[in-house]
């Protein structure tokens, strides 16, 4: 901004200023929000693998039940990685999805 700029100048560059600012931190708040949602649906639906894989016993359907972890295993390393753990939620994911490979 010009530093020669008039007061409505300056005034006006500093709402649209703040205005993106409020818009940028309202939409961070709106996915750290979703975050631990969708880290306990990951969860559950491990669980629900994990009960199928100990309930059948067959070869081939404990194969395609492991299988199906593995999506499971990498998007838990991503978040993972990229910091969004905060309740440990996602830690559990990978001891499960991971246990659920190995035993397969």
């Amino acid at each position: 901004m010009n530093r020669w700029a008039s007061f409505g100048q300056r005034k006006q560059y500093f709402l649209a200023d703040n205005s993106a600012l409020k818009l940028n931190l309202a939409q961070q708040q709106r996915r750290k929000a979703l975050l631990p949602l969708l880290t306990w649906v990951i969860l559950g639906a491990l669980l629900i693998v994990l009960f199928l894989n100990w309930c059948l016993f067959g070869l081939l359907i404990r194969f395609w039940v492991g299988l199906g972890a593995l999506p499971f295993l990498v998007l838990s390393l991503w978040l993972y990685a990229r910091g969004y753990d905060r309740s440990g939620a996602i830690l559990l994911n990978l001891v499960v999805s991971s246990t659920i490979l190995l035993a397969n």
